[in-house]
């Protein structure tokens, strides 16, 4: 979900609209809190413009508009950035590290790539029936 979030979000923001010249966007869940994020580098004046338009991007209703199809391609285009980050030895390392030191398991991060090949649409549905319904929003803008 997190993936398509994404893609959605910089699409929308930054190829449409060009408001922003760099963006991240994206979930990250601990436990049973989702924290939902958009980084973006961009001019003080559009911030008031893009502002009012980022709660849209974080309803029930975007999960109700993916297809197989664009889950499938998301998958497939994190697990190709994933596989050319693995290329080099010293990568290679870094997410065996990585693994080891935040989860105590060298093939944390590869399990979780096989994990992600098996997420179904009626899953990433469930997530955004659970995530998706935001109740306490906090905004916190850095200049």
């Amino acid at each position: 979900m997190s993936l398509l979030l994404r893609d959605k979000i910089v699409f929308d923001v930054r190829e449409k609209q060009g408001m922003a010249y760099r963006m991240g966007a994206g979930i990250k869940i601990i436990k049973d809190k989702a924290l939902f994020y958009i980084n973006m580098s961009t001019r003080p004046d559009n911030v008031e413009k893009l502002i009012p338009q980022f709660p849209r991007f974080f309803t029930t209703d975007f999960a109700e508009s993916i297809t197989e199809e664009e889950l499938s391609k998301a998958i497939n285009m994190y697990l190709g950035r994933m596989m050319f980050r693995h290329l080099s030895s010293i990568n290679q390392g870094y997410y065996l590290g990585h693994s080891y030191y935040f989860y105590n398991d060298m093939n944390a991060e590869a399990k979780a790539l096989d994990d992600l090949k098996n997420v179904s649409l009626e899953k990433v549905k469930e997530a955004a029936g659970k995530y998706l319904k935001v109740d306490n929003p906090v905004q916190v803008i850095v200049t």
